[in-house]
């Protein structure tokens, strides 16, 4: 049975799935709005420039040229703005949807993560803490392999203790 706060992050989460997939469908319109310029940009650039200097008027023809290439260069930095806050939305976007499968227990949507465990621990494999449907696999939310060795570490230290506990305490809180 599912607690009420788990239905409230769950419903969190699907609203926060459901609003960068809004996000997304307007950064789309409005990326192929840029492309449209940017297209409309430079075959006007090229045209008038052409007829310009076929007319023998160069000075002017470079002025218009120069104008329309800044105009382009503009665009096209507006642009890839775009594009790479729409690839950190598409990121930010499979995190959420990775963290609700976490929270559903729906293991095929989970992540796989290869997490070097020591063979000798006394209770990995009667707890399930590694592998595909385990408490490791659920928990580890790690970027760096720094951070997946550390988790690993921290979970797996109960061959050797800390005779104070102050550490696990420290980490619980």
């Amino acid at each position: 049975m599912k607690s009420s706060s788990t239905d409230t992050r769950e419903q969190a989460l699907l609203r926060l799935i459901h609003r960068s997939e809004r996000m997304q469908a307007q950064g789309a319109h409005a990326s192929r709005h840029f492309s449209r310029w940017r297209m409309g940009v430079f075959l006007a650039g090229a045209g008038i420039s052409i007829g310009l200097y076929q007319q023998a008027w160069f000075h002017t023809g470079n002025g218009l040229l120069l104008l329309f290439l800044i105009g382009f260069l503009t665009i096209s930095w507006f642009h890839q703005r775009l594009k790479s806050r729409l690839r950190r939305l598409r990121l930010w976007k499979e995190i959420k949807i990775h963290n609700l499968a976490r929270l559903q227990l729906d293991w095929p949507n989970i992540p796989p993560n290869d997490h070097h465990t020591p063979c000798h621990h006394p209770f990995v494999i009667d707890l399930d803490l590694t592998g595909p449907h385990s408490l490791l696999a659920l928990i580890d939310t790690t970027f760096s392999s720094v951070g997946q060795h550390r988790l690993t570490t921290w979970l797996f230290q109960a061959n050797n203790p800390e005779p104070d506990g102050l550490s696990w305490t420290s980490r619980q809180t």
